[in-house]
């Protein structure tokens, strides 16, 4: 499902899954992907622990999206309080990058009075559940570890020559920070891909095939071909997230797909869809959605399944390394007044504290550049700090 658009700055978000309200009730018990590493070689058929049963389906989905990652095919696990038609939406709402959970079998059940929850009885049964590797899985092997891809699977085979053909158009350079690397993948995807309208939550156009093959997809292909390039290439860590996200405070929440990014210590936002200004290809990449914090990403943006690292780390990191960030409208002025003087920029970003501009008190920007017909701008403001992007038009004769 996708906004209705308007001539401010479009945010573009795609529908996969939505999750439901139990689902986000227990988000709050995911368990972190360093613990679920370290708790693979001991789920086993033997003695149900606090350790080994989950109580709730997001500590499930998080177990089988770490399993999918390690290439597992069959995996096995104790859960309580769960019932069987919980398990029947395994998968709703996680991260499916490297695999989705295809069936489910209990082995066995019965009751447990102990550590899984104090002094109480509970009902465990045992799972064996069934992981299907996505394409993901699959170029991933093949382009970092030699592994060839199966054959009949021409869709990734396609999707791992294109992701190749994208490396020699965004070479990773020996020596590059996180940060550069990162922006200049983002800015690929933002210019390069166009937001389909008109494709299916489930079809495979959803995801990087329909993103690298087609050039056209929804957010699941931007946040999917990120999290490959970066995978493939580069050193970064990062991972595909998934949740809920919406573009205005009264707007419905629907299913979305974005990025964790660890840019040089810390872990940021990146949500290449929501930066694709026109949802078409050519666009001037916008950032707002580039390095953000929790804090930030917070106000349209809901999250579950991660591996619970904490993005902390300053807002509105493009917009401080750029040197796009001021206080107070003399600087404001100063810097447009700067930018306006320098050429005929077509397009101009800057994040401001404590700036609330019209049409009206614009008309400065006339001045600095004679050339100057028209300005169109928009703003997305998170509490005092506002980010405004210009689109600027010129006399031509």
């Amino acid at each position: 499902m996708r906004p209705k658009q308007g001539k401010t700055l479009l945010i573009r978000i795609a529908a996969i899954s939505i999750v439901s309200v139990l689902f986000i009730a227990l988000a709050g018990l995911l368990i972190g992907c360093s613990k679920i590493s370290d708790s693979l070689a001991g789920i086993t058929l033997g003695t149900p622990t606090a350790e080994n049963t989950f109580t709730s389906m997001g500590q499930v989905n998080a177990f089988i999206g770490e399993s999918a990652k390690q290439g597992l095919t069959e995996i096995n696990f104790n859960i309580a309080i769960i019932g069987e038609d919980d398990l029947k939406h395994a998968g709703d709402g996680m991260n499916t990058f490297y695999g989705k959970p295809e069936s489910y079998v209990v082995n066995h059940e019965f009751m447990k009075l102990d550590d899984i929850i104090p002094g109480e009885q509970v009902n465990v049964k045992n799972i064996t559940t069934t992981i299907k590797r996505s394409n993901n899985y699959y170029i991933v092997d093949y382009i970092k570890n030699g592994k060839d891809i199966p054959e009949k699977m021409d869709e990734a085979q396609q999707t791992a020559e294109r992701l190749m053909q994208m490396a020699s158009e965004v070479p990773h350079q020996p020596g590059a920070s996180d940060y550069e690397t990162a922006l200049k993948a983002h800015d690929w995807i933002v210019e390069n891909f166009e937001y389909a309208r008109d494709i299916d939550e489930f079809s495979t156009q959803n995801g990087s095939f329909g993103a690298l093959v087609n050039g056209r997809t929804m957010c699941k292909g931007y946040a999917e071909t990120m999290a490959l390039y970066l995978t493939c290439y580069t050193d970064t860590d990062n991972e595909m997230i998934v949740g809920d996200a919406k573009n205005a405070p009264d707007a419905e929440w629907v299913g979305h797909a974005w990025n964790l990014v660890n840019m040089d210590g810390g872990w940021y936002h990146v949500d290449a869809t929501f930066d694709d200004p026109e949802g078409s290809t050519g666009s001037a990449s916008t950032h707002f959605y580039f390095g953000q914090s929790d804090h930030v990403m917070s106000q349209d943006h809901t999250w579950l399944s991660a591996s619970g690292t904490p993005c902390e780390s300053g807002d509105f990191l493009y917009y401080r390394n750029s040197g796009k960030f001021v206080e107070g409208w003399d600087a404001f002025r100063g810097m447009m007044i700067a930018e306006m003087k320098n050429g005929d920029p077509s397009f101009l970003e800057v994040a401001a504290v404590g700036v609330a501009p019209d049409q009206k008190s614009m008309q400065f920007m006339y001045k600095a550049n004679k050339n100057l017909e028209n300005i169109i701008f928009s703003t997305l403001s998170c509490e005092n700090t506002s980010v405004f992007s210009f689109e600027l038009y010129y006399d031509q004769q």
